[in-house]
Formats: C-alpha cells, sequence, structure tokens
C-alpha cells in the first residue's frame, strides 16, 4: 500500500534527495494520518456518547488530536519547502521543527484535558454499556492504528524526518492506549467490572508522555544536536582520506532543516606546503564532501611540522602529560615558536575534554602546565581548553 500511494501522489518518488520531492513525501504522509484520524475520531466519540464510555470517548479525542498534529505536519512539510529569500538566505528548512514542536504541545494539552475528565469519570456512578459493536469499532481502530504506524515509520525511513518518525511512534502509542480500551470493555461486558475511567486515565498519561516525548526531540533539532555520528564518521573518512591530511579536529555540523547542512572543521596539513597547494588541497575535499554528502563544509587548514625532531619531541611530551591526566584527553593545534637559539621553547596547544569536565577546566589547564613543566621546565606554555562539539 505505501509503495501505491507513493506512485500515485510523488513524482519521481526515488530521487529523496530532491527537496521538493521530501516534501512531497512528508505531505502525504500527513494527509493519510489526518484522514485516518478523522475517521477513527468520528467513529470513537460516537460509540463513547453512545455507549457512555469515558475511555473510548477520550481515545476518539486522541485520534482528533493526532489528526490536528497531522495538520500542522502538513503546514510544516510545505512551509519548509520555501526557497531561501534575502530575508533567509539558508531557507525555512527549520519550520518543519516549529511544526513538530506546535503538534507536541497540541498533544499534551488534549492529554492533560482528558486525565481532567477521565479523573471525574472514575467517581461516575452510571456504568458504561458495551456490546460487540464497540469491539468491532475498537478492533477497526487498532488495525488501522498498526498500518498508519508501518506506513509513517517507512516514509519517515525514506526520507530520514525525525517528525514524521515521532508521528510514527505515536501512532504505536495510540496502539497501545486503544488495546487497552479493548480489555477495559472486555472486563466489563465479561466480567461487569469497570475500569472505564481507570483506563480513560492511563490513556491520558500516554498521550502526555508521547507530546512530551516529541517536544523533547523537537526542541534538541531547534537548539542544535550534536551532529549524527555515521554523518560526522563520512565527513572524516574523506578527509583522512587525502595523504596530505594528517588529523582533524573542532568539526562543527549546523542544521538548518533535515537537508541544509552546513559545516565547518580544521585539518593538519604539512607545514612546508604552499599556499596555492594547501588552496587546491581543501577545495577538493570540500567539493568531495558536497557531492557526496550534500554537505557545504569550510575546512580551515592547520600547518604541522611533523618533521622537526624538536615537534617530534614536545608532541610526545604533551600527548604522555595530557594523556597521563585522563585518557579521554586529547590535543591539536600545537605551536612551537623560539626567538633565539638561547631563548627557551614557546609551546601553544588546545587541550580537548570532555564537556562534563568544563567545569574543571582552570584547574586541568594548571595541572598540564605543571606537569609539563616538570618534564621540561624550559617549555614557555600556553594552553587553551576547549570541549569536542561531537
Amino acid at each position: 500500500m505505501t509503495e501505491l500511494l507513493r506512485k500515485i501522489f510523488i513524482k519521481d518518488r526515488n530521487n529523496t534527495e530532491n527537496p521538493n520531492v521530501r516534501a512531497a513525501h512528508g505531505k502525504l504522509s500527513s494527509s493519510v494520518s489526518m484522514v485516518c484520524n478523522i475517521l477513527l475520531a468520528i467513529m470513537k466519540t460516537a460509540a463513547g456518547a453512545l455507549f457512555g464510555s469515558v475511555s473510548i470517548s477520550a481515545d476518539g479525542l486522541n485520534n482528533l488530536s493526532d489528526a490536528m498534529s497531522g495538520a500542522m505536519l502538513f503546514a510544516g512539510f510545505k512551509l519548509s519547502n520555501k526557497k531561501a529569500d534575502k530575508g533567509h538566505p539558508l531557507g525555512h528548512g527549520r519550520i518543519e521543527y516549529l511544526s513538530g514542536l506546535g503538534v507536541s504541545f497540541v498533544i499534551m494539552l488534549m492529554g492533560f484535558e482528558l486525565l481532567r475528565s477521565s479523573f471525574f469519570g472514575i467517581f461516575n456512578e452510571d456504568s458504561p454499556e458495551f456490546s460487540p459493536l464497540v469491539f468491532g469499532v475498537l478492533a477497526f481502530s487498532l488495525c488501522a492504528k498498526l498500518w498508519l504506524w508501518a506506513f509513517n515509520r517507512r516514509i519517515a525511513k525514506i526520507i530520514d524526518s525525525r517528525a514524521l518518525l515521532a508521528g510514527a511512534c505515536d501512532s504505536l502509542f495510540d496502539c497501545i492506549s486503544t488495546f487497552a480500551v479493548l480489555c477495559g470493555a472486555a472486563f466489563n461486558y465479561f466480567f461487569d467490572i469497570d475500569l472505564d475511567g481507570y483506563i480513560g486515565c492511563g490513556v491520558a498519561l500516554l498521550i502526555i508522555f508521547g507530546g512530551a516525548r516529541f517536544a523533547k526531540d523537537t526542541l534538541s533539532s531547534l537548539l542544535g544536536r550534536a551532529p549524527d555520528p555515521e554523518l560526522a564518521a563520512n565527513i572524516e573518512d574523506i578527509l583522512l582520506s587525502s595523504r596530505m591530511v594528517s588529523g582533524i579536529h573542532d568539526l562543527i555540523v549546523h542544521e538548518y532543516g533535515p537537508t541544509r547542512l552546513y559545516a565547518s572543521v580544521h585539518v593538519e596539513l604539512p607545514g612546508d606546503m604552499s599556499i596555492l597547494e594547501a588552496h587546491e588541497c581543501i577545495d577538493a575535499l570540500e567539493m568531495r564532501i558536497k557531492e557526496k554528502l550534500r554537505v557545504d563544509i569550510t575546512v580551515h587548514p592547520d600547518p604541522v611540522c611533523a618533521r622537526d625532531p624538536e615537534y617530534e619531541r614536545i608532541s610526545k611530551l604533551v600527548s604522555k602529560v595530557i594523556r597521563g591526566i585522563n585518557k579521554e584527553y586529547m590535543y591539536h593545534d600545537l605551536h612551537i615558536t623560539r626567538v633565539s637559539d638561547d631563548a627557551p621553547l614557546n609551546v601553544s596547544f588546545d587541550a580537548v575534554i570532555p564537556p562534563d569536565d568544563l567545569k574543571h577546566s582552570n584547574d586541568i589547564a594548571r595541572e598540564i602546565k605543571e606537569r609539563l613543566s616538570a618534564e621540561d621546565p624550559h617549555l614557555v606554555l600556553s594552553v587553551r581548553i576547549e570541549t569536542k562539539y561531537m
């Protein structure tokens, strides 16, 4: 069914790197979700009102909130595909994240309202009535939601959309909540045990939990999450494939929407390379990353005097000291200068530590200097502390 819908509604459906094709997938997924959830909401709300069931009505309103979420995602995909303009030269891709954030707030608001009504339903003395029709509605809803979960999950993976993947997870939560309502109806029908209000509360809590998790994931994208490890590894592989590059550091990836990625990185090149050679090497690397990974990257060259005996000695010394403090610590941008033959060596470098250790950065820098001075008292040291962006 998924491939049939893609074939009918999306032109050039396999070219998902095209922003227009990606947006078409997002709009198809959200449209199908809207239609399915509206139909389920009508069925469940009618059944809940007819048989006086708070939990079935709650589940129906949950489907209505899912339909609203689908509408917001549809608008998000449509607006995020707008071309770059003078005011937004990097495009509008982050609108997709904003729409996802709006969806999460709608979901949580609906969940709190359902929790309130379900809580008071616990104290309602009128027990709901159930019939085979109720079981049929709930069973159909469960099957429809399972299909919708598989459909949205498939589309999300095709276009690599966290927003659609979160929507698919929400459908899976709906399956759990509908199954719970179905179990409650069965208990009431076969054993005359009224769990309706309690199950309504459980469904509401699931809705609130799903909305909060969706909000957390979307906020992470807006705030600037760490780059995808696979993408970072691919960038590093391309950079290190050049025989001129001996190391890389300070890789930063900026995401202006799922299809708009910018990055910057420092690469270590031989210090005796000419400016023209270094420029040609960097241009070639930037072009390869752009073509293979669709990432606009700026590469900064850092000269390394690898064949200088004094540089090698200091490099080994710095590595020994830093690794002796913590095996996770690293360093880069090692520079050595000497004013005259009888003057002390000026040594500067960046020490890279985990983010959690940054609060102790002054103490760490002091310890590094003290240990290096103990190894070689003639060094004039300058140590800068930073952390990885990975």
